[in-house]
């Protein structure tokens, strides 16, 4: 679906058309004794239970991050690989009120690592590149894509990407929780 439509079909068929092909392929390629008349209501329920609640959890220790950042004074956002519906699925978690943006790569047109997607926050925040502060999971993804666009960058991930450089493994975290303390208490090397 991303090689065909890509960019969750935002210049094609649309974020809930994109959904809604995603969920009958799958069910075709898992079992295709599934009844294909039934495909459309079981791709319509799966679109409508991922925007609620019940489909997320909250990352531990993520309202920390945000409260810290918030506290010196600084603007909060999100830049997301997401379609359009993440503002519904921010409100359902009761995380909605936390930002001063949310950006999807739906309504930017581009996906990170794409440039143009990072120069969008600073434009209506009117900062430079340079004191914007990117956290993400994905190397190639946030890293790189914050890193090439003159942004500072940090990683939060379990375990190393294959791929991930020397210089991100300085700035790589496993939890929210160990990046919070550095923040606070480690000088860090942009």
């Amino acid at each position: 679906m991303s090689e065909q439509h890509s960019n969750f079909g935002c210049h094609t068929i649309g974020w809930q058309n994109w959904w809604r092909q995603l969920v009958i392929n799958t069910f075709n390629c898992a079992d295709a004794t599934v009844p294909q008349d039934k495909l459309p209501a079981i791709a319509e329920h799966l679109l409508n239970v991922f925007r609620t609640s019940a489909c997320w959890s909250h990352v531990d220790c993520a309202a920390d991050l945000v409260q810290c950042v918030r506290g010196i004074g600084k603007s909060v956002g999100v830049i997301s690989n997401f379609d359009a519906s993440l503002p519904k699925v921010l409100k359902a978690m009761d995380f909605d009120d936390k930002f001063d943006f949310v950006l999807t790569s739906y309504e930017a047109g581009v996906m990170k690592p794409d440039p143009s997607i990072f120069e969008i926050p600073v434009k209506m925040l009117s900062i430079e590149p340079n004191q914007a502060l990117h956290i993400g999971n994905k190397f190639d993804m946030d890293y790189i894509g914050a890193r090439q666009s003159g942004w500072s960058s940090l990683l939060v991930q379990s375990q190393f990407e294959p791929a991930t450089s020397e210089e991100a493994r300085r700035h790589s975290y496993p939890s929210i929780a160990q990046m919070l303390y550095a923040l606070e208490f480690e000088e860090i090397n942009w």
